[in-house]
């Protein structure tokens, strides 16, 4: 009987992508095994925290903002591939705001000194906003900083946001600003995300409205009673 195609996660994948997973848990797996040994022996001299990897697969394909600034990441010459993260970030497009990837340059998390945008390593994307990893030159701390490139709020990225206002003010749908988005050579937006923020921007809305209404008869009942 000839064998389904294989799924991951619930999808089909090609028979290279379920290799390529399989040869990362078999590693992951040796890694920590490799951790337990070196915690059981205290005369090692392997540090189980210098093992520590984190892995893009925690991100919502979906884009859902992750404060990614509390997680500390130390760098390994062990790098596993993630789908969500490119590696040839020099390709297309980006929205940046300056100030924020200044702030963001300026200084490691870690040990203090600057970083260099020529070191990052790859990028992540988060609908129009992303978020670049760039690792610490300094040999005594090799840290990977996630450096932003835009303002969020709750979570939230501040570019889809208002991106979702503009779809809301000019009538447009989802084709049209995929259209757009591929003709300046940007990375696309996802509708699962758009939808989402077109329902903060919504609530909003509705509240501005309700309340630009309520001083309005409050100025007519006052106009009559003069």
């Amino acid at each position: 009987m000839e064998r389904g195609r294989p799924r991951l996660r619930g999808r089909f994948v090609s028979k290279r992508r379920e290799r390529k997973y399989d040869s990362i848990k078999k590693g992951i797996r040796q890694r920590w095994e490799n951790t337990k040994i070196a915690e059981t022996h205290s005369y090692s001299k392997i540090a189980s925290t210098n093992e520590t990897i984190e892995s893009d697969d925690c991100h919502s394909v979906d884009n859902v903002p992750v404060d990614l600034e509390e997680v500390e990441i130390v760098y390994t010459e062990n790098v596993i591939d993630s789908p969500r993260l490119e590696k040839d970030w020099r390709c297309g497009r980006r929205l940046i705001e300056l100030g924020v990837l200044a702030d963001g340059l300026s200084a490691c998390k870690k040990c203090g000194l600057p970083l260099q945008l020529s070191h990052c390593q790859g990028i992540t994307n988060f609908g129009l906003s992303a978020m670049l990893k760039i690792p610490c030159m300094n040999s005594a701390c090799k840290m990977i900083n996630n450096v932003s490139t835009g303002k969020r709020h709750n979570k939230i990225w501040d570019a889809n946001t208002k991106l979702a206002a503009a779809v809301q003010h000019t009538g447009i749908g989802f084709d049209q600003i995929s259209g757009i988005l591929a003709e300046l050579n940007m990375p696309p937006i996802s509708r699962t995300l758009l939808s989402s923020r077109q329902v903060e921007i919504g609530k909003a809305t509705e509240c501005i409205a309700s309340l630009s209404m309520q001083e309005a008869l409050e100025e007519e009942v006052m106009a009559t009673n003069m």
